[in-house]
């Protein structure tokens, strides 16, 4: 298992037609918008006043939260036995998918 460090967190990519919003274009660049589940999080370090009053803090998205996010080719995971895994920066969230309400 994969654990990612810093301001990173692992994404599943989602198929098109599973996330419930209507077709989400691709761009032709190098850095493409994909939809994705999160799987993992990190927690990051954030210092407060100086280098040696770190503390720990949360992010704002965790386990599950369906995300739209941009990511190119080298930040494609590759583990034996998963598929369509990415390892990408926080920053590069660009939304998250509201679960539809029932």
């Amino acid at each position: 298992m994969i654990f990612p460090f810093g301001d990173r967190i692992i994404v599943r990519l989602v198929k098109h037609g599973e996330t419930g919003l209507s077709t989400i274009e691709e761009t032709e660049k190098e850095k493409k918008m994909r939809t994705g589940i999160i799987e993992r999080v990190a927690y990051r370090r954030a210092c407060e006043c100086s280098c040696s009053n770190e503390k720990i803090v949360r992010r704002e998205v965790v386990i599950g939260d369906k995300i739209i996010f941009m990511c190119s080719e080298n930040d494609k995971l590759t583990v034996t036995g998963e598929d369509d895994l990415y390892i990408v920066d926080e920053a590069n969230i660009l939304a998250m998918i509201p679960e539809p309400a029932d």
